[in-house]
């Protein structure tokens, strides 16, 4: 793998910001008719401001290259075991930080990216950050980002057959197994919670709306396998965000960009900067010389600010 700038190999997020803007502005149809504070409104349209211009800053920067972003993702796993630890806790979980007065999920905003990180590079910086974030999610606990991590790790070791994938899957099984164990006891929160199905209380339409917005979330898969007939990099990416609205849907966790949680949407955009063709992973000595080709909201579901 050739050093090559970051930007070079990825310039045209286009498809995943339209479907970004689409699916946040069906959301906010659904939370301006169901009556939500406008504060929540702002948050999710400054996130997606903050989102598509970090987007599009790294999709064309080339000063960044591959191998300086790969060396970030330890930081970022170390960042979701922090907030297990020291972050803010509500009903026996910890995953949320404050920041400027809001209340930030930093799964939402790591772990895809780590994800699709991990598909670019293949990389030990990228792996490591990997394993730290499956036992910050553990610790958290998370199990929505933890199931998250398994899906999208298998669908990855799957298409890939390396070693190395097959034990990161593995151990993110492991996590998962361990928020399944411990107690979720939270509750359900409006406009961020259960959308899905509150929605079509709201109308009909409005809940069919917002049945479209997840679906966009998952459409730039389907440009990149046939625009660049790059299957890993499709499936992994789009079993990432079907991952977190089936998470949405069973559970009391936030749905992604049409309810409220700027994390969600900054973490849409940024993992969108890695739908490129995955490059192939190398091993051994070749490995070791090769390189890979806030203001935001209060996610917590459990936290919400008043009206």
């Amino acid at each position: 793998m050739n050093p090559q700038s970051f930007g070079t190999a990825s310039r045209d997020p286009i498809i995943g910001i339209a479907c970004a803007i689409a699916a946040v502005g069906l959301g906010t149809v659904y939370m301006t008719l169901g009556g939500a504070p406008d504060r929540l409104i702002i948050i999710n349209l400054a996130a997606l401001l903050i989102g598509i211009g970090l987007c599009l800053w790294l999709s064309q920067s080339r000063s960044l290259k591959a191998e300086r972003i790969a060396l970030i993702a330890p930081l970022l796993g170390t960042s979701l075991l922090a907030t297990a630890l020291l972050g803010l806790q509500a009903d026996g979980s910890s995953r949320w930080i404050g920041v400027g007065g809001l209340i930030v999920q930093p799964s939402l905003l790591f772990v895809p990216l780590l994800v699709m990180l991990h598909v670019r590079s293949g990389s030990g910086w990228t792996a490591a950050g990997l394993a730290l974030s499956i036992a910050g999610t553990a610790a958290q606990p998370d199990r929505a980002m933890a199931g998250v991590l398994v899906g999208s790790l298998v669908v990855l070791a799957l298409m890939r057959r390396e070693r190395r994938d097959l034990w990161l899957a593995l151990g993110a099984l492991v996590g998962f197994v361990v928020t399944v164990v411990r107690p979720d006891r939270g509750g359900i929160s409006p406009f961020v919670d259960q959308i899905l199905f509150s929605s079509f209380e709201v109308h009909p339409l409005v809940g069919t709306g917002l049945a479209i917005g997840v679906l966009l979330l998952v459409a730039p898969a389907a440009a990149q396998a046939m625009r660049a007939g790059d299957r890993t990099t499709g499936l992994v990416f789009g079993s990432i965000w079907s991952l977190v609205v089936i998470a949405a849907m069973m559970g009391n966790y936030p749905t992604p960009l049409v309810g409220y949680g700027g994390s969600a949407i900054i973490g849409y955009l940024l993992s969108v900067v890695f739908m490129r063709p995955a490059a192939p992973v190398q091993t051994g000595r070749a490995a070791s010389i090769g390189t890979a080709s806030s203001d935001s909201e209060a996610d917590a579901p459990r936290m919400m600010p008043a009206a």
